[in-house]
């Protein structure tokens, strides 16, 4: 008899349906019938559906839900981040450091290109 120990066994949990599991597929039922009971049938499962897209996750948006992916993108994009890089060169200048954008274009240039 064989058995392979998952990599995480304090947290493992079966993925049974979409990659839920049974605490995930609870709180989409319990979103759905409490949404049927404050708004009806229609507004039951518009909020079932919502808790759904919020419990799933994409590989496609970095193995987050789409809420939560939306979120991230809208931050990173009107606060874009500062890279900050400590200037660890040798001594002598022999030793350039060039940093390019996304176009190609050249942005920094740390050092001199020539070997002397």
């Amino acid at each position: 008899m064989q058995y392979q120990i998952p990599p995480d066994v304090l947290h493992y949990e079966p993925r049974l349906l979409f990659g839920l599991t049974a605490q995930d597929i609870m709180v989409i039922g319990m979103g759905t019938l409490l949404g049927i009971q404050k708004f009806g049938i229609i507004g039951g499962l518009i909020l079932g559906v919502c808790v759904f897209l919020g419990a799933v996750r994409f590989r496609r948006f970095g193995n987050l839900s789409i809420f939560l992916y939306l979120v991230r993108s809208a931050w990173y994009r009107y606060r874009p981040q500062d890279v900050v890089l400590p200037r660890v060169l040798p001594d002598g200048g022999s030793v350039s450091l060039t940093i390019y954008d996304w176009d190609g274009n050249e942005r920094i240039r740390i050092g001199s290109d020539n070997d002397s």
